[in-house]
């Protein structure tokens, strides 16, 4: 709550670049215009709420896929 996922995201970005690829910010429409541009300047998918299940996984297939990074199973 102290700072906003943009500034989370801006962080996590200058300390580990890999994990730019891997954010989603996921809203309820809470997000300022500025915010909201800061956060499709950086890529990554919105998600605004409510959103169900299968919207969420599917999303999160594609940042993975689109990462490169999916985790192997077992």
């Amino acid at each position: 709550p102290i700072i906003t996922g943009v500034d989370l995201y801006r962080r996590a970005a200058s300390r580990s670049p890999e994990l730019a690829r891997r954010f989603v910010f996921i809203t309820g429409g809470a997000l300022s215009s500025r915010q909201r541009a800061l956060a499709e300047e950086t890529g990554a998918p919105i998600l605004e709420k409510p959103f169900g299940m299968r919207e969420l996984v599917a999303l999160m297939d594609r940042v993975l896929d689109a990462s490169g990074e999916r985790p192997s199973a077992g």
